[in-house]
């Protein structure tokens, strides 16, 4: 299935596109239509243009969904001629809003995905963004409430909060329940769920080597008083978690990847039913997507879920790692209504 043509998806012209016209149409978005609660931009912003490039996707790639409910939308390279693009391992949507979250600590947003991204850094409270080793910026999550935004910086499981609007006031806080986490092993994968809570996936195996921690907070990570159960997940064998968002009714995706010596990278997409939280319980879920055949193999870090009337838009990136051979690939997965889900919260 090639991605489609002509037409406009998630309000985006989808190739193929006159160069010229489409670049205009995302500045224009870019300045006028980036208003509203997902950053507040500062005087130090500086921009670089995104280009998103089609993937003709071959029969293998269309059989990566193991699910009746899920279907492949379509598949690009996203690049740009500025160094500083890359190494996504994280990343919001909302409304068409973007926000790429680099490892390096810097913040790329802009309407869609291609056309001229405002380049902002976090809080000087939280990180270095010109170094990557300086703090690993690994996952982000909305606050339960939308109010702020939570990074997790994986090499000094630490986490950085900061409001909406006052996106230079951020705070850096290094939670308890991270402090026994091994460098550079921390929280890989950070979701909320909106009214209910927030979720943290530990990269760093436990006791059985198999499963990873999983925190989950009943409420705003960053307020020390919000209450915690500890608790487990389990990813597919062989694999790590690396992702993860809550679609509405509060079941959670988990993207998984893995990389072997011969055989590359692969990513995995897994399905966790609603849970009651209980410490100790270990969670799993259905694999419901795998990327593992060219042309859409990649190190998959990145997950957003856009939930609509008719189900559920999930968008992956994968993280290039800076790598000037490697290419940051975008996938856009559909869920359907009756696998999506817009029931009450089930997460609590």
């Amino acid at each position: 299935m090639n991605a489609t043509r002509g037409k406009v998806l998630g309000g985006r012209p989808e190739p193929p596109y006159d160069s010229a016209m489409l670049r205009g149409f995302f500045l224009l978005s870019a300045i006028a239509g980036l208003s509203g609660p997902v950053f507040a931009r500062d005087a130090g912003e500086t921009t670089l243009l995104i280009v998103q490039l089609p993937i003709a996707l071959d029969e293998s790639a269309e059989n990566i969904s193991s699910h009746a409910d899920l279907r492949v939308a379509g598949a690009w390279e996203l690049t740009s001629a500025d160094r500083r693009f890359g190494g996504i391992s994280g990343m919001a949507v909302d409304q068409g809003r973007v926000t790429l979250l680099s490892d390096s600590g810097l913040l790329f947003h802009l309407s869609g995905f291609e056309g001229a991204a405002t380049v902002t850094r976090l809080p000087g409270a939280c990180a270095n963004a010109d170094k990557k080793k300086a703090g690993d910026s690994e996952s982000i999550a909305a606050t339960p409430d939308g109010s702020g935004w939570r990074i997790g910086l994986e090499r000094t499981n630490t986490l950085c909060a900061f409001a909406s609007d006052q996106p230079d006031a951020g705070a850096l806080s290094a939670p308890a329940a991270f402090s026994g986490w091994p460098r550079n092993r921390g929280a890989e994968a950070m979701a909320s769920l909106s009214g209910a809570g927030m979720a943290v996936i530990g990269e760093s195996t436990l006791e059985d080597a198999q499963t990873r921690p999983l925190l989950w907070y009943h409420g705003d990570i960053a307020q020390a008083e919000t209450p915690l159960t500890a608790m487990r997940y389990q990813p597919p064998k062989g694999y790590k978690p690396s992702d993860a968002a809550f679609l509405p009714d509060g079941r959670m995706l988990v993207l998984n990847r893995r990389y072997r010596l011969g055989a590359g990278r692969s990513s995995v997409l897994a399905l966790v039913p609603a849970f009651t939280p209980q410490a100790g319980v270990i969670l799993d879920g259905l694999v419901i997507a795998a990327l593992s055949a060219l042309p859409v193999a990649g190190n998959y870090e990145a997950m957003a879920v856009e939930t609509h009337a008719k189900g559920s838009t999930i968008w992956l990136v994968t993280d290039n790692n800076h790598a000037r051979a490697a290419k940051t690939l975008l996938v856009r997965l559909e869920l359907g209504a009756r696998a999506g889900g817009v029931q009450s919260a089930g997460a609590q």
